[in-house]
């Protein structure tokens, strides 16, 4: 596990580290034995780039429903017609998901209890990166509620559906297989080194002064980090299990789209990809090793086809404690969702 590898995390965040990873390691094949015949997957924000490119994998390994989640009906339709054209048989659903609103995220999560019978692997791919700052209807600044606060929100609730409908899917006296839940994290979470706020953790990154979009990004996807690790806290990996899976640079995602204008910001995302990237098969394969490959050892873990150490900060003292009262905030911002009675009945 992740928690284990504090000594090997400075070099997996450095610049050297880096380059050895991507440049002179090559993202292995998906064994043969991983089928998804008769399974249900649902891959968030799969409407381009490494989500669709996710979605198609996914299908390739005989996926038998897959749900896409749009913004748009339209836009997942779209998206939802290149795969159906290539799988006919399978069953490919597009269902809207606004992750900037809370109730959208409640929504979606009630119809995954109500019209599947089966939930067996879900990948949390949508997120964003903007350079200004605006609020959400929900009153929180867009990044940290797209990227952290409402995707924790949607893996707490999806945690006993997946649970549940395994249970109901196992045939009498056979020991349920463990539901499938991979959050898609970040190298930036690697440079992030925050300094206690004196007052709430949240709130300290949900200001406009001195707002910067990159260290927004980065913070959030830390956040994703430490969340996961103390979800595996709680629920078993014999019930699900969930990791979170870097993928690194990505030619061809759709990062940073939002930078609308900022060409500083997008030419670097553009040239670091260029020279680091791994191409869009390749890097989203890395999904597939995360959600479908990596077994219970991964829980709670940060990696991609193996498990990796988290981000620097998290071993520090520092780190440790900010990790512990951004759960105790994240429950709290969350009560509206009664999160602490779901994650008490998931408890092991």
């Amino acid at each position: 596990m992740s928690s284990q590898l504090k000594d090997s995390a400075g070099w997996a965040a450095s610049f050297p580290g880096t380059v050895w990873k991507q440049v002179f390691h090559r993202v292995p094949k998906i064994p043969s034995h991983i089928d998804l015949s008769g399974k249900t997957v649902i891959v968030t924000g799969a409407t381009g780039g490494i989500g669709l490119e996710a979605a198609r994998q996914l299908l390739e390994v005989r996926a038998s429903r897959l749900i896409l989640t749009a913004r748009t009906q339209s836009k997942g339709e779209t998206a939802a017609a290149e795969l159906r054209s290539k799988f006919p048989k399978a069953d490919i659903r597009v269902w809207t998901l606004e992750m900037e609103s809370y109730e959208s995220v409640r929504q979606f999560a009630g119809r995954c209890e109500t019209e599947l019978d089966h939930l067996d692997v879900v990948i949390l791919n949508a997120g964003m990166g903007r350079t200004s700052f605006i609020r959400t209807g929900d009153g929180r600044e867009s990044t940290l509620q797209v990227n952290y606060l409402s995707t924790a929100l949607l893996a707490v609730l999806l945690l006993p559906i997946l649970r549940s409908k395994a249970i109901a899917a196992a045939s009498p006296g056979e020991t349920p297989s463990p539901g499938r839940l991979t959050v898609v994290g970040s190298d930036m979470a690697h440079w992030v080194n925050m300094k206690e706020p004196a007052g709430g953790i949240l709130d300290a990154v949900d200001s406009s002064v001195g707002f910067q979009g990159m260290d927004q990004y980065a913070k959030t996807k830390l956040f994703l980090t430490m969340i996961v690790s103390k979800l595996a806290e709680v629920v078993s990996a014999d019930d699900v299990i969930v990791n979170v899976v870097n993928p690194s640079g990505v030619r061809g995602t759709s990062l940073m789209r939002d930078a609308k204008g900022q060409y500083a910001i997008q030419a670097f995302v553009y040239i670091n990809g260029l020279l680091l990237g791994r191409n869009l098969t390749d890097g989203t394969r890395q999904y597939l090793h995360s959600a479908l490959v990596l077994g219970k050892e991964s829980h709670g873990s940060f990696g991609d086809w193996q498990i990796r150490p988290y981000p620097p900060f998290m071993y520090t003292d520092a780190g440790i404690r900010m990790t512990n009262k951004l759960w105790e905030e994240t429950g709290y911002e969350l009560r509206f969702a009664e999160v602490d009675a779901i994650l008490e009945k998931m408890k092991h």
